[in-house]
């Protein structure tokens, strides 16, 4: 009953491949197997850096892991832990300049007054 429930769910008229794959395999496991992002939802959308890590490492021992993540790849998903992997995929932040030195700017203007 509630695999059905939940494919049903993740097969929300967007049918791609990857997402045929990961209804596949979800239609595969034992009826009486939970997946751990079905029993805590929520974990898996938190913007709590530690709650997404633990969710993160509850995904490393998913059967369906692989077909979890090639879907939120091709479907461009934005937020959450999908296959193990949190989006959005954030780059590095550029490093910033040092501030600009003022004393430079003080003394010239100094200076410029004494003459």
């Amino acid at each position: 009953m509630i695999n059905d429930s939940i494919t049903d769910i993740l097969c929300d008229g967007r049918v791609s491949t990857e997402r045929q794959a990961l209804h596949h395999a979800i239609s595969a496991l034992p009826r009486s197997y939970r997946l751990p992002c079905w029993i805590e939802p929520d974990r898996w959308f938190s913007t709590v850096g530690a709650v997404r890590l633990s969710a993160i490492r509850d995904c490393q021992d998913c059967p369906v892991r692989e077909h979890c993540l090639a879907t939120a790849l091709a479907e461009g998903e934005t937020w959450g832990v999908w296959g193990g992997r949190a989006f959005p995929i954030t780059q590095p932040k550029p490093k910033r300049k040092p501030p600009a030195q003022r004393t430079r700017y003080r003394a010239k203007a100094h200076t410029l007054s004494k003459a």
